[in-house]
């Protein structure tokens, strides 16, 4: 109340001050966190098992990237698993340019042709991708 009377308060610092005081009397009128919660007296496996890395990484993709260098030039690849498929990315790093590394629609017509099964592009079955030193070449497990 001196702040109001000495004019030193405007309506910011007042709203401020409103959002503080409710802050600090609704948390002293709320109970202790967990203190209505049940103790736990036994293991919850089932739970537990939520949080597994095993479970986890059906949700989660891929979290960092992994850089395979061309040669002894500026330039690396890396894949990058997401929700509807794994995308292969070329990075040039004197330009600051990032392109795919190859036509994935395009290989899967020609591994779909070749082994006449359809194939998605979003979903080829890649397990050993490389390139040579040159960058010109990729070979694919």
């Amino acid at each position: 109340m001196i702040l109001l009377r000495r004019g030193l308060c405007n309506p910011v610092l007042r709203t401020l001050l409103g959002l503080a005081l409710s802050t600090v009397a609704a948390s002293a009128a709320a109970p202790a966190f967990g203190a209505d919660m049940d103790r736990v007296v036994q293991a919850n496996y089932k739970q537990a098992f939520h949080f597994s890395p095993e479970f986890l990484r059906q949700f989660v993709y891929d979290t960092a990237v992994t850089p395979n260098w061309i040669g002894k030039t500026d330039t690396f690849w890396y894949a990058y698993r997401t929700s509807k498929g794994t995308n292969y990315w070329r990075v040039d790093c004197r330009q600051a340019t990032k392109s795919p590394l190859f036509d994935a629609v395009k290989l899967a017509t020609l591994l779909s042709e070749a082994t006449q099964k359809p194939l998605d592009a979003a979903q080829l079955p890649l397990t050993r991708v490389s390139i040579d030193d040159d960058g010109t070449c990729a070979t694919a497990a």
